[in-house]
Parts: structure tokens; C-alpha cells; sequence
């Protein structure tokens, strides 16, 4: 008889993550948990509201709220910088784009103006995570991190470009 994580496995490669995990009654993460199944950039994008939900994915990170906006299907960054405040979507592999796009919208600066030019960078990353828990590491020790510093290069876009 096959062990339990490749009949899991095949159920996800067959049918897909959501399906099978319908087809199962696990919840996605539970299933990814007990078959313990490579997440590829695809499927690491469609769990992001799954890991906001069972607070894997960080709600705040320095001086930065973050939220997922579930009629889009974006992360949304609101840094605030002494006076200013930076506005900026931040979705892992988002539309299956290989990486992160971190797309800054909007800056208010400390007389209250808002400026509305985008400033946009592709954070590279191209590869999937063996299992969730190499998932959640990467999210704390390369996205958080990088994508705030993107922001921070943003910020600084905008100081140097308003009146």
C-alpha cells in the first residue's frame, strides 16, 4: 500500500491543490503539511491567504502594516516614515510572475501632499520551496526584508522627485 504523503501528492499533482484538498476535507495547508509536497511559485501565491489567516504570514513588519486584500488578491504594505507614508502592493508571484513585485503608488509626504507616481522594482525569484516550512523561512528571512528595503529605495525615489 502507498504511504499516505504520496497518495496526497499524486492527489495534488492530479487534481490540483484546491481540488484535492476539497476532495479530501483538509484544509489546504493541512494538506500541504501531511504530504509534505514541493509549492511551487504558482501554489505559493494561491496560499498566501491561507498563511495570513493562520498568522504564518506576518501582519507588521518595522514600521510597515501589511495586509492581503481578498477582492484583488494582493499584499498591500503601509509603511509609515516618521512624517511620510508609503503605499505599496507587494504580492509574491503575483499573476505567476516569477519574484515579487513591489509596486509603490503612492507617497504622502509630511505636508499632507500625496504624489501618485509609481515607483516599481522585480524582486528575482524563480524557484518553488520544498515544503511549507522552507515557504514560511523564505517569507521571514528574503521577502520581508527585501521588499522593505525596495521600499525604502521608493521612498527615497519620491523625497528626490517632489517639489
Amino acid at each position: 500500500m502507498k504511504d499516505r504523503k504520496k497518495i496526497l501528492n499524486d492527489l495534488i499533482d492530479k487534481f490540483g491543490l484546491e481540488k484535492a484538498a476539497n476532495m479530501t476535507g483538509l484544509s489546504k495547508l493541512d494538506l500541504i503539511r501531511r504530504s509534505d509536497c514541493y509549492i511551487d511559485t504558482k501554489m505559493a501565491n494561491d496560499i498566501i491567504p491561507d498563511l495570513i489567516r493562520e498568522k504564518i504570514f506576518p501582519k507588521k513588519y518595522k514600521n510597515c502594516e501589511i495586509t492581503f486584500d481578498r477582492m484583488s488578491g494582493v499584499v498591500e504594505w503601509i509603511c509609515v516614515w516618521d512624517k511620510e507614508t508609503t503605499y505599496t502592493y507587494a504580492t509574491p508571484f503575483w499573476d505567476v510572475e516569477l519574484g515579487i513585485p513591489v509596486d509603490t503608488t503612492a507617497y504622502m509626504d509630511g505636508l499632507g501632499r500625496e504624489f501618485t507616481d509609481n515607483q516599481f522594482t522585480n524582486i528575482k525569484w524563480d524557484e518553488g520551496f520544498d515544503n511549507l516550512a522552507l515557504y514560511d523561512r523564505w517569507i521571514r528571512r528574503f521577502y520581508l526584508p527585501q521588499v522593505y528595503n525596495v521600499i525604502k529605495l521608493h521612498l527615497e525615489g519620491y523625497r528626490n522627485f517632489t517639489p
